[in-house]
């Protein structure tokens, strides 16, 4: 999810694909995880790795793991 947050392995990776002079700029952006922590949750637990790593356990260990 956060794969390009460095700057210099950002730039190398966009120079390496042909693009030249390439620049990278620091932004923050606000948003909102969730109404409660089990929307939140939901949220989290549904994108990028964690997503992935629950789709290879059962289904009482992804219930374990939105528990915790």
């Amino acid at each position: 999810m956060f794969s390009l947050a460095d700057p210099v392995g950002t730039r190398a990776l966009l120079s390496a694909a042909g693009f030249a002079n390439a620049e990278v700029a620091s932004a923050e952006a606000y948003g909102i995880w969730g109404r409660d922590a089990e929307d939140a949750t939901g949220f989290l637990l549904g994108s990028g790795p964690a997503c992935h790593l629950l789709g290879q356990v059962d289904d009482d260990t992804q219930e374990h793991a939105r528990q915790s």
